[in-house]
């Protein structure tokens, strides 16, 4: 049923030899960071403040509090993670760049 996952792609380079290529895997890589971000500080806060509120007799300001700071962590981790793949995109186009350049300046000569 969800075989297309696990289907390999085929982009033609230049209009050489193809290649195989696993398009899905860098989307897959960064959805799963991304739900970690997300669903990790939120869990966490949930469990620990309804404790703490539990323990101190709060309710439910401890709770409150700590699903607040859940949410800064998870904002703070999503930008970290949007830097990376914004760094790692803008290596790959430069590496790509300068390939291409090498190609060029080998056929001309």
């Amino acid at each position: 049923m969800f075989g297309f996952l696990f289907m390999e792609k085929k982009y033609p380079q230049n209009g050489k030899k193809e290649r195989n290529e696993e398009w899905w895997r860098p989307s897959l890589i960064m959805f799963s960071r991304l739900s970690v971000w997300i669903g990790t500080p939120i869990l966490a806060a949930l469990f620990i403040g309804n404790w703490l509120d539990e323990k101190l007799e709060t309710k439910p300001f401890l709770f409150l509090i700590s699903v607040g700071i859940a949410f800064l962590v998870s904002s703070f981790g999503i930008v970290i993670e949007a830097q990376k793949a914004l760094k790692e995109i803008t290596n790959q186009e430069r590496q790509k760049a300068r390939k291409d350049k090498e190609e060029t300046s080998q056929e001309i000569n």
